[in-house]
């Protein structure tokens, strides 16, 4: 039985959340809710880096590198490659500085945790890097093979200190930094890309007109990428206004949802390429018409989970965490949103549709934050889980309506119009 490429990567990225989900039993048993509260904050700050890396440069650098791929494989979609990974690397670089800059003004004894979390991020996003060419390539085994090195390595060095009891905050951290090595030195190993070859043989160049191109996208979801972090975000505030304990509620519940995090990984990763090479519009119409067909499917397990969480969150990881299953709830609903909006979001990208994403990410947030500044002191955790529901809700509504009215007519898509358009 052969697997879609949507399928190979799902499995790898479960195995990746199944993994995910052992550091996460480790962390919370090993630290209690209190200790893991304390620690989520540099967590939040170290899944910060590739997170936001690669949403403001991936639509960009994977839609352009994908094109040019398919249009010349040698000389000009290796450049498209090379300027890619220069420019993430470049990011990458830029976040590691800046953080540890911060790092050193911190009053509170925090700034090592901190700096270590910065430099962990840097690593970890040009892992990303590395992966999005495999994206681009199309090698999807690879691609999900990637994805799930960081929380292996994870779950092998802070599986050992749990069972040496040495597992401690700063231990934790000092495993996810080495964690975020390991996995980028796995992960260049296994992509070997031969337009990054410093030899020079098969070696792309870094060129000023194809980084135009992606920085056009790329623009847009520079504003957007406020959105898809802003669950870390919403992890700093809590931790500031309601203290550890809800911090960790709202951390775990997000890590809880990494399962369905997976599949909709899997489907963008896998969709963006194939929508990059799309010509006409009315083809990206029949991808939406069906796509909003299947919509319905993720409602049943959002009206099952609040049947099931109070008895498993606790089972799962401890009884520090009882209360964690009302946030748990709404971020599941939040989630499994996600997971039907993403693959309707990515036709934005190839029509040059970008801003429309960006902004309207861009106002939701604002408006969560306001909101939530309100409601932490005490709604806690479930409260800003609420908002972030309601408001990704809003969200997907205004995005579909958008793309209802830009696919109403039929034509050719084009690289030069995308970028007028974007």
């Amino acid at each position: 039985m052969k697997f879609g490429p949507t399928a190979q990567v799902a499995v790898f990225n479960a195995i990746g959340a199944g993994l995910g989900f052992v550091v996460l039993m480790i962390l919370t048993r090993g630290l209690g809710a209190e200790t893991f509260g304390r620690l989520a904050p540099a967590l939040a700050i170290m899944d910060l880096g590739p997170l936001f890396i690669d949403t403001v440069l991936s639509a960009g650098t994977v839609t352009i590198a994908s094109r040019r791929m398919a249009q010349d494989p040698t000389a000009d979609g290796r450049d498209a490659m090379a300027t890619a990974l220069a420019l993430r690397s470049a990011a990458a670089l830029a976040y590691a500085f800046g953080i540890c800059a911060v790092a050193v003004f911190l009053p509170d004894g925090s700034g090592p945790m901190i700096a270590m979390a910065g430099v962990a991020g840097a690593l970890l996003a040009l892992q990303t890097a590395l992966i999005g060419g495999l994206q681009a390539e199309q090698r999807f085994v690879q691609v999900g093979m990637g994805q799930a090195f960081k929380n292996a390595f994870r779950v092998l060095l802070m599986g050992a200190l749990l069972l040496a009891g040495m597992l401690s905050l700063t231990a934790a951290m000092q495993a996810a930094l080495a964690a975020a090595g390991l996995a980028l030195l796995a992960t260049l190993v296994l992509a070997r890309p031969g337009y990054a070859n410093p030899a020079g043989h098969g070696r792309g160049r870094v060129r000023r007109d194809l980084a135009g191109q992606m920085l056009a996208i790329n623009l847009w979801m520079a504003v957007a990428a406020v959105s898809v972090v802003s669950g870390r975000i919403d992890i700093l505030l809590l931790n500031s206004l309601s203290g550890p304990t809800e911090a960790a509620y709202y951390a775990a519940g997000i890590q809880l949802c990494i399962v369905v995090g997976v599949v909709s990984q899997a489907i963008v990763a896998t969709t963006l390429p194939r929508i990059a090479a799309v010509a006409r519009t009315e083809d990206l119409r029949a991808m939406l018409d069906r796509w909003m067909r299947r919509a319905p499917l993720a409602l049943l397990p959002v009206l099952v989970m609040p049947l099931i969480s109070p008895f498993a969150i606790p089972l799962v990881l401890g009884e520090g965490f009882a209360e964690a299953h009302w946030a748990f709830d709404l971020l599941f609903a939040s989630a499994m949103l996600t997971l039907v909006a993403n693959p309707v979001m990515t036709l934005l990208f190839p029509l040059g549709a970008a801003r429309i994403f960006g902004l309207t990410a861009l106002g939701q947030v604002i408006v969560k934050v306001a909101i939530s500044l309100i409601i932490i002191p005490w709604g806690g955790a479930a409260g800003v889980a609420a908002v972030d529901l309601l408001t990704r809700l809003v969200m997907a509504a205004i995005i579909l309506v958008a793309l209802r009215r830009r696919l109403a007519t039929d034509g050719p898509i084009t690289l030069d119009n995308a970028k007028v358009a974007a």
